[in-house]
């Protein structure tokens, strides 16, 4: 899927170089162009052409020398930004790439380019996040609570007879993230992070609200407060609840209720407001 979406990216860039389109990755180009910039080895089109030459024929490595040979030669170009960054990703040198792309959104003329770069730049940041999650769980046996002002929030379970209220387990948990982020002696995890775990590990979200599954994750990612919950629909009522785990001792700390028409419009500012209560921007203490 990847390879898919690396060539829909190409073929949008070499659609504003039509010398670049005549390039392929057959044995004969890349021999012909490795003749020519034998000949001519200061020249900055065919340092890059055989570069592309080199990437389309999956000679990686080649490809990554002569393509940034060609933009030490010239900053300005574009196509050069454009296929470095494709074949760091398939090296999967992640930095590289988002430098590279970066440097196309700097100096590439083409709109369609730019927005299908941004997207990839997207990707980049998921699968970096992917990652870290992997390297932490790799690292796991190590792993201790952070400070208790350290935070994060896991996907609230929804349980009702409305099915299409499910996705908001984790649009809930984006705003509760977003509410304690403004409590200023609180450090709040992105949840990404959290949720790249969360996959990584295979946990169902139902799950979420454990208290042995949020300890785990807790120490993995070094916070000393996990925040979860529940959402539960009656009638026309969303009934929420929100309890904080203490990573360090299991401990289960404070809770927040509210099971009004609108709770999932008011359940956030009280959830902020218990959170500045309870410890003066810490998640600690007893049910208010």
């Amino acid at each position: 899927m990847r390879t898919i979406r690396l060539a829909a990216l190409a073929a949008a860039s070499l659609a504003a170089s039509a010398c670049a389109t005549a390039i392929s990755g057959s044995a004969q180009d890349v021999s012909r162009l490795e003749q020519e910039h034998a000949g001519d080895p200061q020249s900055e089109p065919i340092q890059r052409s055989l570069g592309i030459a080199y990437f389309k024929a999956n000679r990686l490595p080649d490809a990554r020398t002569a393509l940034e040979k060609a933009q030490s030669m010239d900053r300005n170009d574009g196509v050069v930004a454009l296929y470095l960054g494709m074949t760091a990703e398939q090296q999967n040198d992640l930095p590289a790439a988002e430098s590279a792309y970066r440097s196309y959104l700097a100096v590439g003329k083409t709109r369609r380019v730019k927005n299908q770069i941004r997207d990839r730049l997207e990707a980049l940041r998921l699968k970096a996040i992917q990652a870290q999650a992997k390297a932490a769980l790799a690292n796991e046996a190590g792993a201790v609570a952070g400070p208790p002002t350290t935070v994060a929030v896991m996907p609230f379970q929804f349980t009702g007879t409305d099915t299409t209220l499910k996705p908001i387990e984790r649009g809930f948990a984006e705003l509760v993230t977003t509410d304690l982020s403004r409590v200023s002696r609180l450090t709040v995890l992105e949840r990404e992070r959290l949720q790249g775990l969360l996959d990584e590990i295979a946990l169902q979200q139902s799950q979420g609200v454990a208290a042995g599954t949020g300890v785990r994750a807790g120490k993995i990612l070094r916070v000393g407060r996990m925040v979860g919950g529940s959402i539960q629909q009656d009638g026309f009522q969303l009934r929420t609840n929100a309890i904080v785990t203490d990573v360090a001792t299991s401990a289960i700390g404070p809770t927040a209720q509210d099971s009004t028409p609108d709770a999932f419009a008011r359940g956030i500012p009280r959830v902020q407001q218990w959170s500045r209560a309870r410890g003066s921007g810490t998640v600690s203490g007893s049910k208010p």
